[in-house]
């Protein structure tokens, strides 16, 4: 039997409690069903999972094996349990799949940009600020503290200045900017 994956996929990031390192693990809901388009029979099924980095053809970058629970065609697999996922998602990939050793599924499925967050665990966060752009690293210095609470980064300073007493004292917030 040739069994396909319905459209309907979903790719998540496993969150992290905010202050914890980001996980490296990626999460993979599918529903597995035969070619007529009718759930397969509830079971464990053996699934390997390949990231290409290539929507066809081309060498798998990272292949991973399990054993998942199939319930009413529906599915779920996290990958990166055993070995944690040390690809750099700073492009484009695409996760094959192979249902009990069979051909792999066609075509394969564009990985979203979720699982690109994790270059957010590399420092990231600041991708601009005046003329600088993309890995923008923010530093505390002698004289400069960084304090995170929630989602605003307070960046102050002190030094010389024009107090009247040699001091100074400046504190800018950073927020994130919403979407409109």
């Amino acid at each position: 039997m040739v069994l396909a994956m319905s459209v309907a996929t979903a790719v998540v990031l496993i969150a992290a409690d905010a202050l914890a390192q980001v996980p490296q693990t990626l999460s993979y809901q599918g529903v597995l069903t035969d070619d007529a388009g009718t759930a397969v029979e509830d079971g464990d099924y053996s699934l390997t999972f390949h990231i290409y980095a290539a929507a066809s053809g081309g060498t798998a970058l990272r292949t991973e094996s399990k054993t998942v629970a199939v319930v009413k065609g529906i599915f779920n697999a996290i990958l990166g349990t055993t070995v944690p996922l040390s690809l750099p998602f700073d492009r484009q990939y695409w996760l094959g799949i192979q249902v009990q050793g069979g051909a792999e599924l066609s075509p394969r499925v564009e990985l979203a940009s979720t699982p690109y967050a994790m270059n957010v665990a590399e420092g990231r966060v600041v991708k601009s600020i005046n003329t600088l752009a993309d890995s923008v690293t923010l530093a505390a210095g002698s004289n400069v503290t960084i304090t995170p609470s929630g989602n605003t980064l307070s960046i102050s300073s002190t030094g010389a200045g024009s107090d009247g007493a040699g001091r100074s004292s400046k504190t800018t917030c950073i927020r994130p900017s919403r979407a409109t």
